[in-house]
């Protein structure tokens, strides 16, 4: 049986003894889940924080944080760090169905974790998806030397990924491309980590010239050798990390520098909360259920999400209808 870091061993009569041991224990634990209130979702931390279904909730139940706050009308456990209280009031939803607030800690562990599906191309042996562990590293060696020169960049794990060909694995970039410059992404990158420094996330509005730099038009190079220019999506948020459903919860899918500066900046007491504010990959609306009995195609984008085909058939459309707008213009120039 293998949990977590232990491997333990058993024979088959072993193994007959430790199944009866837990059988007994769940049903001495039966007299508590009646009412126990359901979580949503995978990788909960030990804090509900708006993680349990409150209509399997009995009037007047709470969370206990300390076991002399224990009684046989309290039995539901909520640890958390005193300090962190403050935390209780910051909840996950909010007035927009198609934006949420989530955890970076989560968002980052399942990016660097759970990506082999979607991002073969950047997972090495283990699965760890090293383009996001890479860029954490980088933003914790920039900080801690508060500037990098030239020959300090090239000896980091994030610009030598960056340098890897389109044939090689693991390797940074797309699925069918590479960054062209590896030193001009990775100075981009340093005025990214100065710009959220400075004006926070979501800052925008506060002259984050550096974060709209970033998202400016990048040159790549794709499969075929071909030279493109390659513009990030906002879909009218600008700023704003994009997710999709994966594992049971949400993993970034535009936005892996960003998350990688908010992990560092929550992990040296820099961020006032955890969650941050973000979109779906498709723009739909956040509903529990996409992170239950979810379907992926090959490519490991959920599929067979009935709320999000009117949305992509609107997007569908309204390029097509650019298109042949673009079509006529033309035509109607070469008349005139």
């Amino acid at each position: 049986m293998h949990y977590k870091e232990f491997r333990i061993e058993f024979s088959i009569e072993e193994f007959e003894e430790f199944i009866d041991v837990i059988k007994n224990a769940a049903d001495e634990l039966g007299q508590y889940t009646k009412n126990n209130p359901r979580r949503f979702g995978k990788f909960q931390r030990a804090c509900p924080n708006e993680r349990v279904k409150k209509e399997t909730m009995n009037e007047g139940q709470s969370f206990w944080t300390k076991p002399s706050d224990n009684d046989k009308d309290r039995p539901y456990e909520s640890t958390y760090e005193e300090e962190d209280a403050r935390l209780k009031g910051d909840t996950r939803e909010t007035n927009n169905s198609k934006l949420m607030k989530l955890d970076v800690r989560d968002l980052f562990d399942i990016t660097l974790f759970h990506s082999t599906n979607i991002h073969p191309w950047g997972c090495d042996e283990n699965g760890v998806f090293l383009p996001l562990l890479n860029r954490y590293q980088f933003v914790k060696k920039f900080f801690e030397s508060s500037e990098l020169t030239e020959e300090e960049i090239k000896s980091t794990n994030y610009w030598s990924l960056l340098s890897k060909k389109i044939t090689d694995k693991p390797r940074d970039g797309g699925g069918g491309w590479v960054y062209k410059d590896p030193m001009e992404q990775c100075r981009r990158l340093v005025n990214l980590i100065k710009s959220i420094k400075q004006y926070g996330y979501l800052g925008l509005e506060k002259g984050h010239e550096s974060y709209r730099e970033f998202q400016d038009m990048q040159e790549i190079i794709e499969a075929d050798g071909k030279i493109s220019l390659q513009k990030n999506k906002e879909s009218g948020y600008p700023g704003l990390i994009s997710v999709m459903p994966s594992s049971g919860a949400y993993k970034v899918h535009n936005g892996l520098h960003r998350i990688a500066i908010l992990k560092y900046l929550w992990d040296t007491n820099q961020l006032d909360s955890p969650l941050i504010l973000v979109r779906k990959w498709d723009d739909t609306s956040f509903d529990p259920s996409d992170v239950i009995d979810i379907k992926y195609n090959e490519r490991g984008y959920p599929i067979g999400r009935p709320k999000s085909l009117p949305n992509i058939t609107k997007r569908f459309l309204a390029r097509i209808k650019n298109k042949i707008f673009r079509i006529l213009r033309r035509l109607f120039s070469k008349i005139s």
